[in-house]
């Protein structure tokens, strides 16, 4: 087996459920890297952000409830005071 089992390109042998949730895992690390950049972030900066750096379209439901699931973790938090401002804690 020459076969790299860490390849990314070619995921043929690997189930759909499976690549589904690489997909999430990688579109919310795209979302941390964006407070690399800049801290605090809002939800619109996000947005606009993920677009911009990587070409992803993503629904303001999903960017709510993943930044909703990350402070839980707390890897952010949203700032007191305001409507949909976060900024980031930790590194993963």
């Amino acid at each position: 087996m020459n076969k790299n089992i860490f390849d990314l390109k070619d995921t043929s042998d690997c189930p759909d459920l499976k690549l589904k949730l690489l997909n999430i895992r990688l579109r919310t690390k795209n979302l941390l890297s964006l407070f690399d950049i800049k801290s605090p972030l809002s939800i619109d900066e996000i947005l606009v952000g993920l677009f911009r750096k990587y070409d992803v379209i993503e629904k303001r439901s999903w960017v709510n409830y993943t930044l909703y699931n990350l402070s839980n973790k707390g890897y952010v938090i949203k700032l007191p005071k305001t409507k949909g401002v976060y900024e980031r804690l930790k590194d993963e």
